[in-house]
């Protein structure tokens, strides 16, 4: 179990093409006007010291972006998929614990993330969650908690060729727990989702 909030940094994994939802997903506005980087990295800063952001390093040569230079964290990995994103951050701070997720989660919540916190055993590499459909089981990987003590098997890994994160968490004394709402950890990446989700924000929070 982690005590202590300055053992912890976050990590919002936003370094994808959004190529499926049309529009960059850093940028749209799920909650009232508040762009849903800034919504997700205020919402990891109640559990961390610090709060960073992966993007690419076309997203960080944007000189539209909204995001301060200051925050975000260059994937210095070129189309692994988010491990690039992981594996840069723990390059730069490799003795934190990372508390992280990705850009496109809206529905998270505080009780999402301070279940893993609190879950989270002494001797476990990290922790994510879990769920079952139609009687299989399902590694859900963000959100997730990954310790310092992973480091270097995540470095491993990488310069071995190995990027799928479920190969990666397998290899890993990764903890498991089971999601109680999966709804709150499902990814946004088409238009058609993101707009279920605007209906039901709307039927659950009418003006």
């Amino acid at each position: 179990m982690i005590t202590h909030r300055s053992k912890i940094f976050g990590l919002v994994l936003a370094g994808g093409t959004s190529q499926r939802m049309g529009e960059n997903k850093s940028s749209i506005k799920y909650h009232q006007d508040i762009p849903q980087w800034k919504w997700t990295m205020n919402l990891l800063k109640h559990f961390c010291q610090n709060v960073f952001i992966s993007v690419s390093r076309d997203q960080y040569n944007d000189e539209e972006s909204a995001i301060p230079k200051s925050l975000e964290i260059i994937d210095n990995y070129t189309s692994i998929g988010p491990i690039g994103g992981i594996a840069s951050a723990m390059q730069i701070h490799p003795n934190v614990t990372w508390l992280i997720s990705t850009i496109d989660q809206p529905a998270m919540n505080k009780k999402t993330l301070s279940h893993l916190i609190t879950s989270l055993v002494e001797d476990a590499h990290g922790i994510c969650y879990f769920e079952h459909i139609n009687s299989k089981t399902f590694t859900q990987p963000f959100p997730c908690i990954l310790t310092s003590a992973c480091a270097k098997q995540v470095f491993d890994a990488v310069e071995g060729g190995t990027y799928s994160l479920q190969e990666i968490f397998n290899s890993l004394k990764i903890q498991k727990v089971k999601i109680k709402n999966p709804q709150e950890i499902r990814n946004l990446n088409t238009q058609k989702e993101k707009n279920s989700f605007w209906t039901r924000q709307q039927k659950n929070h009418p003006d």
